[in-house]
């Protein structure tokens, strides 16, 4: 196994996009597992397919769950720097958990060492330590100001596909406001998903007029916002308001 280290050490993989997120066998393991719970070997072809259309109403209930969940509920700041409520804005719960760790490390944990500018660049060196305050290493953070990019040594952005403590240390000292958009991956946002993906029209490739679409994304918008607000009787009211002065529009 030392031998062939380079075959399965992870350190030998950073610089390959998202490589931890996904092993050799899980893909395969995962649907094994999935579709076991409700179908076996001796089922014939169309037992199968109930089996598995039962197996994906399943995920479509547990999607449906977590989508409200994200969209519903207002997670706790751990600090009060103004990205982190942006990533609790644009990340579903689950990643935004994670995001909200690094952030919390990168404003106690971390600590500038030095900055060096050449031309357009500045390469800031950031001290990482643990609880305990004992130094744990110094990461080299490359910044290019008129691209607004950024790129830590330790690569977590590449593997992972969000910023690491270390570049959250320089946009609290850049007095950056929101996490740029190249470094938010679309399949984190709590948007991938279109509402669409959960109506049986649009799932069984039902034909759909113009005027349907439109209502129900009307429909989708509105079931949304009310969701967002429910909390706010301030913004639930102007949204009232806004209502009854569409209806007395269109009436």
């Amino acid at each position: 196994m030392y031998a062939i280290r380079h075959q399965w050490v992870l350190a030998y993989f950073r610089e390959l996009s998202m490589c931890c997120l996904m092993k050799t066998t899980s893909r395969c393991e995962s649907y094994n597992s999935q579709f076991k719970v409700y179908s076996s070997e001796g089922n014939t072809l169309v037992q199968f397919m109930l089996c598995f259309e039962q197996a994906l109403n399943a995920q479509r209930f547990v999607q449906r769950q977590l989508q409200y969940d994200t969209t519903t509920t207002s997670p706790p700041m751990l600090t009060r720097l103004p990205f982190e409520l942006h990533a609790s804005q644009v990340y579903t719960e689950t990643i935004f958990k994670d995001v909200q760790e690094e952030i919390y490390e990168g404003l106690y944990r971390c600590s500038h060492e030095l900055v060096e500018f050449v031309n357009e660049t500045r390469t800031h060196f950031v001290k990482h330590t643990d609880k305990d305050k004992i130094l744990v290493g110094e990461f080299k953070v490359t910044n290019n100001i008129e691209e607004n990019s950024f790129k830590c040594s330790c690569m977590l952005f590449t593997r992972i596909s969000y910023l690491c403590k270390h570049v959250f240390c320089v946009l609290k000292t850049d007095l950056i406001e929101k996490i740029p958009d190249r470094y938010i991956h679309s399949c984190m946002k709590n948007d991938v998903l279109s509402s669409d993906f959960f109506n049986i029209e649009y799932r069984y490739g039902v034909p759909l007029d113009e005027k349907f679409k439109l209502r129900h994304e009307f429909l989708s918008l509105t079931n949304l916002c009310a969701d967002r607000a429910r909390g706010d009787i301030c913004v639930l009211q102007d949204m009232v308001d806004h209502m009854k002065k569409l209806k007395d529009k269109i009436w």
